[in-house]
């Protein structure tokens, strides 16, 4: 159709539009968000972009995006925050963020989940077979009867994190493998050692998490650690000894050596 046929004709350039006060929008995040699900559902990634634009120094929401970074979903990363998988949710985490934190997130610790990352990204696992439930699941069920750190003793001095990473649905039961290696693991280490019970029991009571610090917290994060400021010792200056002038109008600091 050519351009000759709308000369004449009259465009309408206004846009229709309705002013809303701010009472009748209430809350901007959810009134965005009500918006948005017109065109397309939110997926649980888009409700951690949009948390993390909103709150981007809350230390929970920093975790949860990192975690996405690493692509990991909302169920995994529940796992790893919450030790369960209701405890992070579309829902929950939209209610966090509207409230203002004032909705908490059940059993949410974003510090024990970096650093339970960090620790297991240590002995070997990747962030392939991490995302996966079976790893976190099998510290989540043990720790329930046993405690954490009686599970991470065991995981602490595997040697076959690599072999453990390499498993496939198809070709066996990964948790009960998993399971198995990580107790052959241990059982051999405690022989190699000839360790006693009472070695054994203080195995089970290390805080094994509480290695990592702050800087290793910074470094999940792609961030610059924040070092201590070190006092800086002051150093007295001397003032120059002014010259004395002799009769023969030379100075003192320039007369010849004898």
């Amino acid at each position: 159709m050519s351009e000759d046929k709308f000369k004449d004709r009259e465009v309408n350039t206004i846009l229709p539009y309705i002013i809303l006060s701010k009472s009748e929008v209430g809350n901007v995040n959810s009134y965005v968000i009500e918006m948005n699900s017109h065109s397309r559902n939110w997926k649980g990634v888009d409700y951690i972009e949009n948390a993390n634009k909103v709150r981007t120094d809350d230390l929970l929401i920093k975790t949860i995006n990192k975690f996405k970074e690493k692509k990991f979903s909302i169920s995994a990363i529940s796992r790893f925050v919450c030790f369960n998988v209701k405890g992070l949710t579309n829902e929950t985490l939209a209610a966090y963020v509207n409230s203002n934190g004032e909705v908490s997130v059940k059993d949410a610790n974003a510090e024990r989940a970096i650093k339970l990352y960090l620790f297991l990204y240590s002995v070997g696992f990747t962030d392939d077979f991490m995302r996966k439930r079976y790893l976190i699941d099998y510290v989540i069920n043990r720790s329930k009867v046993h405690g954490i750190n009686d599970v991470l003793a065991k995981i602490n001095v595997l040697t076959k994190a690599a072999a453990i990473c390499a498993l496939r649905d198809k070709d066996c039961d990964i948790s009960s493998t998993m399971e198995r290696i990580i107790d052959e693991c241990f059982k051999r280490y405690i022989k190699d050692k000839e360790l006693s019970q009472d070695e054994i029991d203080e195995l089970a009571k290390k805080e094994y998490l509480q290695d990592f610090d702050a800087t290793d917290i910074a470094e999940f994060f792609g961030e610059k650690p924040v070092e201590e400021a070190e006092e800086v010792e002051e150093t007295e200056v001397q003032e120059p000894i002014p010259p004395i002038i002799g009769e023969d109008g030379l100075s003192t600091n320039d007369a010849p050596l004898a």
